[in-house]
């Protein structure tokens, strides 16, 4: 997130309590791991926003190679327009029992069931794509890697939930020590989270 910035005339003569060593460690101890959650929830939306091709790199950087073609050549489409877009996207089977993705008035004939679900969390993370940059998608050619994609997925998911619930945590325990810091009463207290709200 964000930060306030201020400059030195407006803070230079606010009378801030001296901290104790052990505040000091406590507080800096704090400030670090927050760091540390911010820049792991950065990388874990960078994940989530690049998939499918994050979840290709991932495995590749684990030695796991997988046959992959690009999603043009793994599926017919029928009438996609240009610009497809994650609402309103259904995956159902055709007649054949063919499993058939519906972008629009569009569709895109699949190998697996599991092929749909990845090109509807491709389309979910990216919100919308045009039609070439969708059927240039690379995926596994077999649904055993497609799910391994999709595994993957989840995992990311999973982590970015438990990083947004640590950070929830850490920030109301450096909340909680600064309070102490500066001997809040409850009401002053209920003011400064009031004001922050407002943010």
């Amino acid at each position: 997130g964000g930060f306030y910035d201020y400059g030195d005339q407006f803070i230079k003569n606010l009378p801030i309590p001296p901290a104790t060593l052990e505040q000091q460690s406590n507080l800096s101890a704090l400030a670090q791991r927050l760091r540390a959650n911010a820049a792991a929830r950065a990388r874990v939306r960078g994940q989530l926003e690049g998939f499918p091709r994050s979840a290709q790199s991932a495995l590749e950087t684990a030695g796991i190679l997988l046959e992959q073609d690009t999603l043009g050549n793994l599926t017919q489409d029928t009438g996609l327009s240009k610009s497809l877009s994650f609402k309103g996207a259904r995956l159902e089977h055709t007649l054949l029992g063919k499993p058939t993705l519906r972008l629009g008035k569009g569709a895109l004939t699949l190998p697996s069931e599991t092929h749909g679900g990845a090109v509807l969390a491709a389309l979910e993370a990216a919100g919308k794509l045009d039609r070439e940059a969708l059927l240039s998608l690379s995926l596994p050619v077999k649904p055993k890697g497609v799910q391994k994609f999709l595994d993957m997925l989840e995992d990311w998911k999973g982590d970015l939930v438990a990083l947004e619930a640590e950070y929830k945590q850490l920030e109301a325990e450096l909340n909680t020590q600064v309070y102490a810091l500066f001997a809040l009463t409850p009401e002053e207290i209920a003011v400064v989270e009031g004001f922050l709200e407002r943010f």
